[in-house]
Parts: C-alpha cells; structure tokens; sequence
C-alpha cells in the first residue's frame, strides 16, 4: 500500500507511506549498490509526508529529479500533491514541499506515470477520468538551456546587458580575465578580443542604461581588488576609472535609473562590509552613503525597481545566510528590512528585474550547512508593490549558485551563464521567460 520511484540519477529507489496496521507517513530509501546485509542499504529518512497516508501513487520527474506523490488514504481519500527531492537535505525545507495545485478529487489506489518525453505525469483509476499534472504550468514561467555555450565553465563571473543593442555581455569568472558578448537574437556567443584587466572572481557590474557603458567593482584575485573598469559596448574599450573606497568582492551594484547613478552594496575584504557606496559615471567619484545595511554582507544580489528607483537586496553571508530583502531608496538614503523573506537563507544567487512587470525573480543560491551544503533550483518571484514572494513552478536545470545573470529587456526574457553545483561548474546559458 506504498508506492516506489526511482531517482535515475542515482539509481536509489524511494518507498513512500504504506500500512502497518496505521497508516505511515516514512520515506524509505534503498540503495541497490549496497549489499543487503549493509546498514546502508535501506535507510529511513529523516524527512517525512506531510501526514501519513497509504495507497498513494508517487512518480518521478525525469527532469528535475523529483519525486511527486499524489493522493492516498488516511481516514479518506486524499488531493494533495506532495513532492520530494533526494537532492536536499532531509532537514532542509526544501526536500518535502506540498504543492498548491490539488488533484480533481481525492483517490487511492491508483497509478501515476511520467512522459519521460514532456515530463508530465498521468493519473489513471480510482475515477473515470485521467489527471495530467505538469510541474511547469501554472504561471511559472519557462525554462530552457540554449545551444550556445561559454568557452569553458566558470562560476563567479557577472553580466549586464546593453539596452540599447540588447546584447548581453559578461565579465571575469573562475580567474579569467576574458569578456564574453552573447547575443540573444541569434543564441550566439562571442569571446572578445579585449582583454579585462587583471584575472578575476565576483566582480560585481552594473549599466549606466543613459550611456550605455557597463561598468565593474571590485573583484578577488589572491586578494579583494578595488579597481572600477568602464566597457564602452560601441567602441569596445576598457578604461580603468577611479578606485573604489576600499577593496571588496562579492558586491553587488544596481543603478538608479533615474539618476543614472549606481549603487554597490556589501562585499568582503578581511571582513564583510555593511557599507553602500555611489558611484557618478560622469563625475567618476564616489560617495559613501550614510545608510548602511543591518549588518555585513557578501554574494548577496540586488536589483532596481524601475517604476520607484527604489533598489532590493536579497539575501547574503555574514556569520551565516540570512534570508532577509532590504530596501535601499537612493533619493532618501534610507534602508528598510521589508516583511518578506526568501524561501530559506542563501548567498552567491542572482537577481534581476522584469522591468514591465516590476517584478524580480531570483535564480539558485547556496546555503552552508553540515553534514552537506542546500543550493537550490529556485527561481523566485519578488514584488515590490505587495512584498510578496512566490516560488515559481519552473526550476533551474542543476542546483546553481555563483552564475551571472541579465535581462534582454526587448522582451524580459532572462538569462543566466555558467555558475556552480558543489565542486562542478557549467559552461550553459538559461533562459528564463516568464
């Protein structure tokens, strides 16, 4: 009265629920490449249903590696949809959610199955009618991996486009010193010849969208950098501007549309900073603001409000992740923690604006945490105007951390290049629509 998947990843098979005398609401997880008699080849795990249940029916998705289970029985018939990822931690939120959708009716004893081609699943029995469950409707957006690839994988780098030819163009990462131009249109890529200088990880770049020019902070090579280098897309040169108050890496920066000025906030040198500091791209000067953030943060990732010029800073490390959305209103000076919170504590993701919609969706993150890290597959939906949050139903194609990632604002489609899971980094680009 339980019901088994397979993760085809790992080849490790999952029961869920069952009967012994009371409905249960265990996973058990069995792993065939262990001799029976091992301690290790069936294990109970510590995270669990939502409520005991029998006679459910659980399938995987192919794709993303989850294991959804639907219905069951427990003094009657249940609707919930339940998923669970052998990827996370047993104690992390993440590795039992229950979805929002619910199926039609309650039932038990029945049969779910993938399309291992669309990666819908299908229920049949128990009713006459048959339930197509797709993890990818529902508003949440679509993701795909385009053809085009970096030259070689790297993680740590940052991107920002040029809204005017609305191509994208990515700086440094993994120590590298190149500069990387992708043109959406035509998913092609090319490697400059200009060469960036010095060889740099998270370097934090931001456009100043009246000039076009994108410029750079900061960066970490053996040592935090304090260099400020501007890239004029038309003529394609680099010029080294005035130096950043102290060195850092791990900043992020976002510009004020309104005034073109842009803002970098947090990093870390010997120690995480709380500081913001202006840059004026016509002035080349900078100003260190009178606000400061709560506390030091770095790989934290902020994004503009275009409609209120107000910018959102989401998540960072200090002594640990935080999970907290700061507000930063540049004509006031002035920080705000807002009510909302991120799903759970992450550093090193990416965040960026749709600036139709004034949303702001947040791609991947990392957690530390013992006996194993969490880096999540969420992309999450932030809006300013109701501080509100919403897990999209679309994911990542790997648990991602330390990737950059920019706006095609022709269309709002996004796109996020390279970026890490545990010691592996990608040489993929994403694209988000939504």
């Amino acid at each position: 009265a339980n019901s088994c998947a397979e993760n085809s990843l790992t080849h490790k098979i999952y029961c869920f629920g069952g009967w012994t005398g009371v409905a249960i609401n265990q996973i058990v997880e069995y792993d065939p490449a262990q001799p029976d008699v091992s301690s290790l080849a069936v294990v109970t795990k510590a995270a669990a249903l939502p409520s005991a249940r029998y006679a459910l029916s659980c399938s995987v998705n192919s794709q993303n590696l989850k294991i959804y289970c639907f219905g069951g029985y427990n003094a009657g018939a249940l609707r919930q949809i339940v998923e669970y990822d052998p990827a996370q931690p047993d104690v992390s939120s993440l590795a039992v959610v229950t979805k929002s959708v619910l199926l039609p009716s309650g039932r038990f004893y029945f049969s779910c199955v993938e399309n291992s081609s669309t990666h819908k699943i299908y229920c049949l029995g128990n009713s006459d009618q048959i339930v197509e469950y797709d993890e990818f409707a529902s508003g949440g957006g679509r993701v795909a991996v385009k053809s085009a690839v970096l030259p070689a994988p790297r993680g740590g780098l940052d991107c920002a486009e040029d809204s005017a030819n609305h191509r994208i163009y990515c700086f440094w990462g993994n120590g590298t010193n190149q500069l990387i131009e992708y043109r959406p249109l035509t998913d092609t890529l090319v490697t400059s010849p200009v060469t960036l200088p010095l060889s740099l990880w998270y370097p934090a770049c931001a456009e100043n969208s009246l000039t076009h020019k994108i410029y750079c902070f900061g960066g970490y090579t053996n040592t935090a950098v304090n260099q400020t280098v501007e890239y004029d897309t038309t003529t394609a040169a680099v010029a080294t501007k005035a130096a950043l108050p102290s060195p850092r890496y791990g900043a992020s920066c976002a510009e004020n549309s309104l005034t073109h000025k842009i803002y970098c906030f947090g990093g870390l040198n010997s120690s995480t900073i709380n500081q913001i500091i202006e840059y004026d791209t016509i002035g080349n000067s900078f100003a260190i603001k009178a606000a400061t953030f709560p506390t030091g943060r770095v790989y934290l990732s902020c994004a503009e409000n275009s409609s209120t010029h107000k910018i959102y800073c989401f998540g960072g490390y200090d002594t640990a992740s935080t999970n907290e959305i700061v507000e930063y209103d540049p004509a006031t000076d002035t920080i705000a923690v807002q009510s909302a919170v991120l799903p759970t504590a992450r550093y090193a993701h990416y965040c960026v604006e749709n600036s139709s919609t004034h949303k702001i969706y947040c791609f991947g993150g990392y957690r530390y945490s013992l006996p194993v890290p969490v880096i999540t597959d969420q992309i999450v939906e932030y809006n300013p105007a109701a501080d509100a949050i919403v897990i999209k139903a679309a994911f990542l194609p790997n648990h991602l951390y330390r990737m950059g990632c920019a706006k095609d604002s022709s269309n709002q489609n996004i796109y996020c290049f390279g970026g890490s899971s545990e010691n592996v980094s990608f040489n993929q680009i994403i694209e988000y629509a939504n």
